[in-house]
């Protein structure tokens, strides 16, 4: 018996309750019995930037957890560097399909404003060819029916295929409207499953939302295809603070008069190594160089920094040192060097103490920021009872802090 699979992509930027309707709407049809949501990567019609991939695919895996008819895929977040082709997609699962020996019905997943936007698709006719459209049909609105009947009839004469409707309940939701509110600080309401809600109020992915529009549109490009590139090296949750590290970078570095592109760069790729083999961690820091001693817990700052230069060709030095600094701080740093060790700290997802204090400092002066922001790091690792690095202790010097009294501390 073929599984009945009903694809449903999108940006899902944010993904609200909406979605999650079309989703049950679709399954409660029986047109379909599992729903495989697919979030994009590199869109080749969207005119806007989509928020960073870790932010959208999180949101879809907080509200789809424990659904065992809905399937969340990575597939076109991990294809760096290519657009996201719905007929590519349908063929490569159609391709795992065979190599796995399961019989599948394909059928594609959307809101009836795709029938308005069909003709400027890439490759209508052999989309249709590969998979029917299940249209969700708002409401009982009788003339809206018949226009998007019409409007199916005239696709179908033109393009061959199958176009089908599903009924769904009326909800009012614009994504765009909330992109806005979202970043204006507003909190989420009863529009967002509570899971989604929960993580849009931690991490504010949209509140630097037109911070993020001021990088240029070659490090735009550069920064989306680095992040489809570095989903294999960390888990999700590493990947939410990475973004967050950008965004809030890119803020710092604009409120600052510091180089936006670079500070994005650099707050996407400072963990890049974090889970690598501590042995290879290793390697690669001694390699890099500028910082000596290393133990195993900060050696993936020097070690990205190789790593970035060698894996993925930055070539920047300024970018480079501010990765491999990240971790211990060095004594005469430059600005984007502090921009990246504190958005590190105090980025939204981070609960340290007196944070709200350091944030407050780092809008206006980025070497008071520094300093409370070592007092506190430095309160930490004696209260953990871990080593300080000579690094970081001689850095402490530049903001006015005597190491020797942290030292002193029993």
């Amino acid at each position: 018996m073929k599984k009945k699979i009903g694809l449903f992509g999108g940006s899902f930027d944010p993904f609200h309750l909406g979605h999650e309707r079309m989703i049950d709407a679709a399954l409660a049809s029986g047109e379909v019995s599992r729903v495989l949501v697919m979030p994009c990567g590199l869109p080749p019609h969207k005119t806007r930037r989509l928020s960073l991939a870790a932010y959208r695919y999180s949101m879809l895996e907080a509200a789809l957890q424990g659904r065992s008819e809905v399937q969340l895929s990575r597939y076109e977040l991990q294809r760096p560097g290519q657009y996201s082709y719905t007929l590519k997609t349908l063929k490569a699962l159609r391709r795992e399909a065979r190599e796995k020996g399961e019989k599948i019905s394909l059928s594609l997943i959307y809101g009836s404003d795709a029938l308005e936007t069909m003709d400027s698709w890439h490759k209508p006719r052999k989309i249709l060819e590969q998979a029917p459209m299940l249209i969700a049909l708002r409401g009982n609105d009788s003339e809206k029916r018949e226009f998007y009947e019409s409007r199916a009839r005239a696709l179908m004469d033109r393009y061959g295929g199958e176009i089908r409707f599903f009924p769904m309940e009326p909800i009012e939701l614009s994504s765009t409207e909330w992109r806005e509110r979202l970043a204006r600080g507003e909190k989420p309401d009863e529009n967002f499953n509570p899971a989604v809600a929960a993580f849009l109020v931690k991490n504010k992915p949209y509140l630097f939302a037109e911070d993020m529009n001021q990088i240029s549109d070659e490090a735009y490009a550069r920064l989306a295809v680095l992040e489809q590139e570095i989903w294999d090296y960390m888990p999700l949750r590493r990947l939410v603070h990475t973004a967050n590290v950008c965004q809030y970078a890119v803020h710092l570095a604009l409120r600052h008069g510091q180089d936006a592109d670079k500070a994005a760069l650099a707050g996407l790729l400072h963990d890049v190594c974090k889970y690598m083999p501590v042995a290879e961690q290793m390697k690669l820091a001694e390699a890099e160089g500028s910082i000596y001693p290393l133990n195993p817990n900060i050696a993936h700052g020097p070690a990205g920094a190789v790593f970035a230069r060698d894996i993925f060709g930055i070539k920047d030095t300024l970018l480079l040192n501010a990765i491999a600094r990240h971790t211990t701080t060095v004594p005469g740093m430059n600005d984007l060097d502090k921009i990246i060790y504190l958005s590190d700290k105090i980025e939204w997802g981070r609960d340290f103490n007196d944070l709200d204090e350091i944030r407050e400092a780092a809008e206006l002066d980025l070497n008071l920021a520094m300093k409370l922001c070592l007092r506190e790091v430095l309160l930490a690792l004696i209260r953990q009872h871990k080593k300080i690095h000579p690094q970081t202790l001689s850095a402490a010097k530049d903001y006015g802090i005597d190491p020797q009294s942290f030292l002193r501390l029993p």
